[in-house]
């Protein structure tokens, strides 16, 4: 139809005419947006993996650490850079949730940028960015997951859960959140946080526990740093059918001593 004969139209088939169209270009919108969430949603599950037999249970085992390795199809664990991560534990330090996000540089051309979940629903890793350029920088700043993950296991700790349990008490069904926030983990910046008031830890490779003091200076890259937050129990609010928890606090700074697994 020309401008001429729309023109010459009735006024209600005029607006029955643009009605048509705009029902015919929001159709066309929809389909648009259909098939580029499809593709989305093919993107993503094609960049999924399933860490089969993995769980908060076992999250900070070496056999964990190995199926993540696995899966990258990396052959070197010390080129995978940690970004951050994030560990939940309820008040006996049994882990309930696990995040993690690192950078895997395949080589001086390709790094790929993932992120692991676990939690007790589902236990997955997924790519969320592949860049071709070298990553192989951060280095610098960031531990490698090599030395990276085996230092978690240091949160279960037997002297060190005491430790925590005795100075922030959470109740029973309360939290405590393992956090790093550090942008340059290897030279963590801490001396902020003890002048905040924040408690600090050192926990050696082997288990034991001591003080982490404004004037401690750290060898780059031997230890894990962690923000300790407390998510306690509030005890006004809960009952015996149902637990109520205060809103997380930022309590301490933990350093976790890095090296191989140990049975603590």
């Amino acid at each position: 139809m020309t401008v001429a004969q729309f023109k010459r139209l009735k006024p209600k088939y005029k607006v029955r005419w643009v009605v048509a169209w705009i029902i015919l270009i929001a159709i066309c919108i929809g389909i648009l947006l259909g098939i580029s969430a499809l593709f989305s949603l093919a993107r993503t599950h094609l960049s999924t993996k399933t860490l089969e037999d993995v769980s908060p249970r076992n999250a900070l085992l070496q056999s964990s650490f190995a199926k993540i390795v696995e899966a990258l199809g990396q052959e070197d664990p010390e080129n995978i850079y940690v970004m951050n991560s994030k560990i939940t534990c309820n008040n006996l330090g049994a882990v309930q949730e696990f995040d993690m996000e690192f950078v895997d540089v395949k080589s001086s051309k390709e790094a790929q940028t993932w992120v692991v979940h676990i939690d007790e629903k589902k236990s997955f890793m997924r790519r969320t960015a592949i860049e071709n350029q070298n990553r192989s920088s951060l280095s610098y700043t960031k531990i490698s997951f090599a030395q990276y993950f085996p230092s978690l296991s240091r949160i279960s700790a037997p002297h060190f859960l005491e430790r925590i349990q005795k100075e922030l008490p959470v109740g029973e069904g309360g939290l405590y959140i393992f956090q790093d926030s550090f942008d340059d983990s290897k030279n963590p910046q801490f001396t902020s946080y003890l002048h905040d008031g924040h408690l600090g830890f050192i926990v050696s490779s082997s288990g034991g526990v001591s003080n982490l003091t404004e004037t401690y200076q750290p060898t780059p890259g031997t230890q894990v740093p962690l923000l300790l937050s407390t998510q306690a129990v509030n005890e006004k609010k809960s009952n015996e059918k149902r637990t109520v928890l205060l809103d997380p606090e930022e309590r301490a700074v933990v350093l976790f001593g890095t090296g191989p697994w140990t049975n603590l």
